[in-house]
């Protein structure tokens, strides 16, 4: 019997999900662990991300099998006390610029039946990160400490990995990567830029599509920007690695891959402090912005993002570029996905074992 089952193909188009359980599925073949993704009734357990088929699940529950839920953040809502879909709610979203109002209806849906394998399937959620963990318990109540565990995403160190000897040139380079779909996540970025250059010269290379209208008009209007458009994992890794800075721009990402991305490829990383990213980044501090009050801690808007906070970081990564290189390059394999598998892969052993 094998050692646990994957579905990998019944997540095929939830975006970095997807990503990661195919990633898993790999590694676990490269690694000689016994594991399927077609038959549920041969595996002595369970692994799927966020949401899966309850009538499965109940099999599982019946037989004994342990259950391990993969969570990412969820929307900041008490699920647990959720009476209905009121007027508040949709205020409360549309202030606060967590989801666009296309995606409402369906979120919120969604979260009923993620709550309600978290509250009465899983055995085990696995966390991305402590951030994650303090998102999903404010929203749907915590679980014992034997319950859950924290395990960071990987990225693969084969693709992703530093040039150790780099200079500062005399035009630096910046660069930002991902599916830019909200202005609130990269104009305060280029409003930010924008006070630098009255100081310094330089070049941001942006990388990934525009999907917001807003977003693009802004970007072209800015002559230092080099936009490359979306590209292939291989071609943005060898962008990362002929560039000096990264800028992380994303409001409350629970573990961002584009960040490890950075950080694996040996990168000084320039942020606000949202989501995840103080804990990723513990290493370096220093380059973090911080961000204005919040009514609830763990969730960012554009209004609590300050140009001038991040400026200040900006410029202290050029000045002080061969400290926060060397630093980087010292943390460069911090998030690799064989550590990442390995976590994986013991997890899911003593909670089997713990069930014999």
């Amino acid at each position: 019997m094998s050692l646990v089952y994957i579905p990998e193909n019944d997540f095929k188009n939830i975006g970095g999900p997807t990503t990661f359980i195919k990633n898993l599925a790999k590694y676990f073949k490269e690694s000689g662990v016994d594991y399927t993704t077609d038959n549920h009734d041969d595996a002595q357990s369970i692994l799927f991300p966020i949401n899966f088929d309850t009538s499965i699940l109940k099999e599982y529950k019946k037989k004994d099998k342990p259950i391990i839920q993969r969570l990412d953040g969820v929307a900041p809502y008490p699920w647990h006390n959720f009476q209905g879909i009121g007027q508040l709610w949709m205020k409360h979203v549309y202030e606060n610029s967590w989801i666009g109002p296309k995606r409402q209806v369906k979120y919120i849906l969604d979260m009923y039946q993620i709550n309600h394998v978290y509250q009465n399937y899983s055995d085990l959620v696995i966390f991305q990160s402590e951030y994650c963990k303090n998102l999903c318990f404010d929203a749907m109540k915590p679980i014992d400490s034997d319950k859950y565990t924290i395990i960071h995403n990987g990225v693969h160190s084969d693709i992703f990995y530093p040039l150790k000897e780099k200079e500062l040139g005399d035009l630096p380079t910046f660069v930002m990567t991902g599916r830019f779909r909200r202005k609130d996540m990269l104009l305060p970025v280029l409003d930010a830029l924008d006070l630098l250059k009255e100081k310094y010269k330089f070049r941001l290379k942006l990388i990934g599509p525009l999907e917001d209208k807003d977003v693009e008009r802004e970007a072209n209007q800015r002559n230092y920007i080099d936009y490359k458009g979306p590209m292939t994992t291989l071609e943005i890794a060898k962008e990362l690695r002929s560039s000096d800075i990264y800028i992380f721009a994303s409001l409350n990402a629970p573990c961002p891959n584009a960040l490890l991305e950075a950080v694996s490829s040996g990168l000084p990383i320039v942020s606000y402090d949202y989501g995840s990213v103080l804990e990723l980044l513990n290493f370096c501090p220093d380059l973090i912005a911080e961000t204005k009050p919040s009514y609830n801690p763990f969730i960012k808007s554009g209004k609590h993002l300050s140009a001038e906070a991040l400026m200040e970081k900006l410029e202290l990564s050029l000045n002080q570029f061969s400290h926060y290189k060397d630093l980087a390059l010292v943390h460069s394999k911090d998030y690799s996905f064989e550590k990442c598998g390995d976590k994986y892969i013991s997890a899911i052993k003593k909670l089997i074992s713990g069930n014999v």
